[in-house]
């Protein structure tokens, strides 16, 4: 009975020594997306504008926010998101 005790403890020690970290792996770098993604730096003169008048050239994601718009909470780099006033005037411009 001990002799199998002896056994099962080896094995174990021996499939957990398995799972031990390699040293000399290089650990994994996240790129993280410029915080300009959207290009809201380059637009930055339109603040002031209408914004039904501005042509956002050839950006796949613009969000247009008025004051009391429902807005998803979801983070896209990528997306311009243009806030505007009552009248519609942009007041900023940021991205998310």
């Amino acid at each position: 009975m001990q002799f199998t005790r002896f056994i099962a403890g080896v094995a174990a020690i021996t499939a957990l020594s398995a799972c031990q970290l390699n040293d000399t792996t290089e650990p994994a770098v996240a790129t993280a997306p410029s915080a300009d993604a959207c290009g809201a730096t380059e637009l930055a003169f339109v603040v002031g504008m209408v914004a039904s008048d501005v042509d956002f050239g050839s950006r796949s994601a613009v969000r247009i926010i008025a004051p009391d718009t429902a807005v998803t909470m979801d983070h896209n780099p990528e997306r311009l998101n243009v806030n505007t006033d009552k009248s519609g005037q942009i007041t900023s411009l940021n991205c998310g």
